[in-house]
């Protein structure tokens, strides 16, 4: 079972890494079903702008991340990425995703440096 580590991702916002994420082996967009809901939406899930209970951003500045379905507004999802099961295509990725991307990279070059495997040195 791998260990869940917060991240930060702004000045206002953290999020959970999980190396086993479904996040990590996703070939298209989240389905619309798990997408976070507009009428509820508060603030960006990777700046943190925005207020409780009256939006400052109208929904022509905030979209759906196709990696966790969560709203960001656009300046915090200017980056596309390909799938990872699906290299030859994109989706719309948020900067709270994005961290979880490069902080997985960062992982496995270091877990490949120090001769890893399974959480095992491989000597």
């Amino acid at each position: 079972m791998a260990s869940v580590n917060r991240i930060t991702v702004s000045d206002k916002v953290s999020c959970l890494f999980n190396l086993n994420s479904d996040l990590f082996t996703m070939a298209a967009p989240i389905h619309e079903d798990e997408r976070e809901d507009k009428e509820e939406w508060s603030r960006c899930n990777s700046c943190g702008e925005g207020s409780a209970g009256a939006s400052m951003f109208s929904d022509k500045k905030l979209d759906h991340c196709n990696f966790c379905g969560e709203l960001a507004c656009k300046k915090c999802l200017e980056k596309k990425k390909p799938w990872p099961m699906n290299k030859s295509k994109q989706g719309k990725i948020c900067l709270s995703c994005n961290k979880k991307f490069l902080f997985k990279e960062i992982l496995d070059e270091v877990t490949h440096e120090i001769g890893m495997k399974d959480g095992k040195r491989a000597d």
